[in-house]
């Protein structure tokens, strides 16, 4: 299980992780340099050890609901688009990589371009437990579409999707 996650920062500091639906990720009374100067890292406890993973560039991490996963979106070479986001099991080894699934939206309706889902962007809980939220860029514009990975399978959800400019 993961327990005590939290952010590393480009210059080494360290930030809490909040978890929940809808909650800021960042206590802004603490740490609030590490968001400012971007998260390079992530690291937890599962109990019997500490689990640190940092990245050459940065990226964006969150526990998946039931704390037995965490899930780290990639902007640096360790892992590109588009398959830029790993699930890792509570001891740090890779459970699966993902690759962006095929655009729901329509194309070109609202500004929201031709391009086809090119990165994932960020990571979040969503109102069910059942599913874990990425934002994913469209490329050539900007735009970005939610999606839901089911936690069962691990299958992007294939009738849900939200559009959002960036």
């Amino acid at each position: 299980m993961i327990q005590n996650p939290f952010y590393i920062g480009k210059n080494g500091g360290t930030a809490p992780i909040n978890f929940g639906y809808k909650l800021n990720r960042f206590s802004f009374d603490k740490n609030l340099s590490v968001r400012q100067q971007g998260v390079c890292g992530v690291s937890w406890s599962n109990g019997s050890e500490k689990v640190s993973l940092v990245a050459t560039g940065t990226i964006d991490g969150y526990p998946t609901p039931d704390l037995s996963k965490f899930i780290v979106v990639y902007d640096s070479r360790e892992h590109m688009p588009p398959s830029n986001a790993v699930v890792y099991n509570a001891d740090g080894s890779v459970k699966l990589i993902l690759t962006v699934p095929k655009r729901l939206s329509k194309k070109g309706v609202n500004h929201t371009g031709q391009g086809e889902l090119s990165k994932f962007h960020r990571v979040s809980w969503w109102q069910s437990d059942e599913y874990i939220a990425f934002d994913i860029f469209i490329d050539d514009s900007d735009f970005l579409e939610k999606r839901l990975l089911r936690m069962s399978d691990y299958e992007f959800d294939t009738e849900f999707y939200q559009t959002w400019r960036l």
